[in-house]
């Protein structure tokens, strides 16, 4: 067969191709634009334990993950953010986590007071990011996904940086990793 005469399954295949890789790369666009026009937060106290739960029933976790809650004093984790901002940081932090355990795992999900900040930890049991991915997964367009952008921790980055804040990433190939976010407390 040549290209004149494809079978119409084939057609089809190709036009289902061409429209998931148009799609994909209007994502890539509509997240590139949202990237570049993200507002200045508008800063209100924000209960950390609130934030965090409303987080985790939108994105409706599998069964195969379970989720361990490590808030201390809870009522002391109240933090100067923008809470839409800080959702979407949190909501991108815990879908990566989601997508490092295939299989399944543990989802940590850990508060703490320290002196004027809060910390706020969000730890899976997953596949852990390989020692020379670590310097570069901040980057805009960086992935170590097959289906990824390379956005997702880029914003929660330029995020927390327009709220004083600032995000630590621990990883051990194998072992998952733990993504440590320090804001001001209110």
């Amino acid at each position: 067969l040549n290209a004149r005469q494809v079978s119409e399954e084939k057609r089809r295949l190709h036009l289902e191709r061409i429209e998931r890789q148009v799609s994909h790369a209007n994502d890539v666009i509509t997240a590139l634009n949202d990237f570049a026009r993200l507002p200045l937060p508008r800063l209100e106290q924000v209960l950390v334990e609130d934030c965090l739960r409303g987080v985790v029933e939108t994105l409706s976790l599998p069964p195969s993950i379970t989720v361990v809650w490590n808030l201390a004093e809870p009522q002391t984790l109240v933090v100067l953010a923008d809470r839409t901002q800080l959702a979407i940081v949190l909501s991108n932090l815990i879908r990566n986590a989601w997508d490092a355990m295939p299989d399944g795992g543990t989802l940590r999900l850990q508060g703490r007071r320290d002196g004027e900040q809060v910390e706020i930890a969000i730890g899976d049991s997953g596949v852990g990011i390989p020692p020379e991915e670590l310097p570069r997964i901040l980057e805009p367009l960086y992935s170590t996904k097959a289906k990824g952008i390379g956005l997702g921790l880029s914003i929660a980055h330029e995020i927390l940086t327009r709220h004083q804040g600032s995000l630590h990433i621990a990883s051990q190939p194998g072992a998952g990793s733990v993504f440590t976010i320090r804001l001001p407390g209110a």
